[in-house]
């Protein structure tokens, strides 16, 4: 079997690149020859990765002008090459399987907006890629009955698989390399750290957290923003510790993991926290919740600040997650993720398996 992978870009960064390189990776390891076809690529990745890339737009970049290109130019190449069996990341059609990890309408549903020209285009692009798929994964329970109730897919068409994590990376750290971390990255024992990976920050709540932290100005809390650089009127309010490789280096050193999302498909990055072993808050509406709901993880109930406040001394209180068998529990493995992927093509569709 030879697989192609469709997304907008093979590079290194959070989401759903971090996703693409996590299936080709865990396909390369169960025999699965795999090509992608990208708008742009870093080469250094694509040769560590070892699968064949195809670019079809040398001058890429993640702006909608440059999604319409891509569009057009991945639908003629996937009509090109119908029948064979491939998987998309990206909103193009011609993919025999999808993967929603999440969708448009939702997003303007959680943000209250009715949307614009660009947010049209989005949609047209959105459902023609759906329509034509013969089935669609579904990354949580949420966006699964979003595509139901917002795009009228039939439940038959929807697959829901939870996208995976690298146990590998993020894992539990003992006390003293805890310690260790935090000096290392000059955390003193004084005030709580409060971690915030991101890199859309309005979507994922900064201006909720900066205000919940301002109820407790007694508590010495400070937020660690890593990702995108916050706006600079906020530098009082946080310390932004840039672009982050080793991230479950930072999970550790922090006190707790707190993105009072507006709108959260899944959120990755709560399950990588707690499995390194610090306590994660989030917002009952992320799909996250469906699966991390117990020791290591506080739901808030509402995105108020004073709700937001409560949660995060909760959390705190609470200290250092005990041992979870959420990965074990919820298949979240990469090779779990991947084999129930690969069971998506059968051989009738033309692979010899």
């Amino acid at each position: 079997m030879k697989l192609t992978l469709v997304h907008y870009a093979l590079a290194r960064g959070g989401g759903m690149e971090r996703y693409l390189t996590d299936l080709l990776r865990g396909f390369a390891a169960i025999g699965v020859a795999r090509r992608v076809v990208v708008g742009r690529a870093d080469p250094q990745l694509a040769e560590q990765l070892g699968a064949e890339v195809v670019k079809l737009s040398n001058a890429f970049k993640p702006r909608l002008v440059a999604k319409l290109v891509f569009y057009l130019r991945g639908r003629r190449w996937l009509r090109e090459h119908a029948g064979e069996p491939t998987l998309g990341l990206a909103r193009v059609p011609g993919s025999q399987v999808m993967i929603c990890g999440g969708n448009h309408l939702g997003y303007l549903r959680a943000r209250g907006r009715r949307g614009g020209l660009a947010d049209r285009l989005e949609l047209h692009m959105e459902r023609r890629a759906y329509a034509e798929a013969r089935l669609i994964v579904a990354h949580s329970e949420m966006m699964r009955r979003e595509l139901q109730e917002l795009y009228g897919i039939p439940s038959g068409k929807v697959v829901r698989l939870y996208p995976p994590v690298d146990t590998q990376r993020f894992r539990r750290f003992s006390a003293d390399e805890r310690a260790a971390l935090r000096r290392r990255c000059g955390f003193d024992g004084r005030r709580a750290r409060l971690l915030f990976p991101s890199g859309s920050h309005r979507r994922k709540g900064l201006d909720l957290l900066v205000a919940a932290v301002a109820q407790r100005p007694e508590e010495g809390w400070e937020i660690i923003v890593a990702g995108t650089k916050p706006p600079a009127r906020l530098a009082g309010a946080v310390r932004y510790v840039g672009q982050i490789e080793a991230m479950e280096e930072l999970y550790a050193a922090c006190d707790a993991t707190v993105l009072p999302s507006r709108c959260e498909p899944f959120g990755l990055v709560y399950v990588e926290s707690v499995l390194c072993g610090t306590p994660a808050v989030l917002p009952g509406t992320a799909g996250a919740a469906e699966i991390l709901a117990g020791p290591g993880a506080v739901v808030l109930r509402s995105l108020q600040p004073a709700a937001i406040a409560a949660g995060i001394e909760e959390a705190l209180q609470a200290g250092p997650v005990p041992p979870t068998n959420v990965v074990a529990d919820h298949g979240l493995s990469v090779e779990a993720h991947v084999g129930r992927l690969r069971a998506l093509f059968p051989p009738e569709d033309g692979t010899d398996g």
